[in-house]
């Protein structure tokens, strides 16, 4: 429930939430990486004893850092796909 109230109400997530969705994900896989993205936010908060910081939650630099871990998560899945239609 967080990271859809975060999808919500959040600008950030929800532009990191539109970008996977331009990008050809569906809207579920859209969802599940803002889940991921708010757990490893939490999990940050607690391993460092911080309090939550809205403007670095998702800077420039990890959209950047977002965005190449997506490229090389979709030639994953695309050399998967590829590597099963050949069997």
């Amino acid at each position: 429930m967080p990271a859809l109230s975060a999808k919500q109400h959040d600008s950030h997530v929800k532009a990191y939430f539109q970008h996977l969705v331009d990008n050809g994900k569906k809207p579920l896989q859209g969802r599940l990486r803002c889940y991921a993205l708010v757990l490893h936010a939490i999990h940050g908060i607690l391993k460092h004893n911080k309090s939550f910081d809205n403007t670095r939650f998702l800077c420039d630099y990890d959209m950047r850092r977002i965005v190449k871990i997506n490229v090389i998560l979709l030639d994953l899945e695309q050399s998967i796909y590829h590597a099963k239609a050949g069997e």
